[in-house]
């Protein structure tokens, strides 16, 4: 990974589509939030390793140049980026959270693994429903890698 973050503009899905890579510290570049296209634009965080607190001011900032009429949507937030949004009340700005990656481990093996959940998909009845998965090495079944209170303190 990448000691500063990069972004790719593209489509996905008839939207803007930035993925971003690496890290969000101080020396971090976010002019093109403030040139982001009228509409739907997704985020996708996948591959932002980190982000510290001079990263997290300098994201909140650049909030606030988004353009009128930008609906941010989040997806593949990282474990790095969805630390943030559960301790930052506002490090999504206006925007709506609609996949992250969910920490599974195997207690059979330690084998571990992150799978990309959609929360339109999972929330059912405003409940919770995360998928079961089988370890790739084992075969047993995994379990929650993390405190699901922690985890998904956002949605509250």
């Amino acid at each position: 990974m990448s000691e500063i973050l990069t972004y790719k503009q593209g489509q996905r899905d008839g939207k803007a589509c930035f993925e971003l890579e690496g890290v969000i510290n101080e020396e971090v570049d976010l002019k093109f939030m403030a040139e982001l296209p009228a509409g739907d634009v997704i985020i996708d965080s996948k591959n932002v390793e980190r982000i510290n607190s001079c990263g997290v001011r300098e994201w909140i900032q650049s909030l606030k140049t988004v353009p009128e009429g930008v609906n941010l949507i989040y997806e593949g937030c990282s474990a790095a980026f969805l630390d943030q949004i559960n301790m930052i009340s506002n490090f999504t700005g206006e925007g709506k959270v609609k996949s992250i990656y969910v920490p599974y481990v195997c207690e059979s093996c330690d084998g571990k693994q992150d799978l990309l959940v959609d929360l339109d998909e999972c929330l059912v009845d405003e409940e919770l429903e995360l998928p079961e998965i089988t370890c790739e090495d084992c075969d047993e079944e995994m379990e929650l890698g993390d405190d699901p209170d922690q985890l998904f303190s956002f949605l509250e």
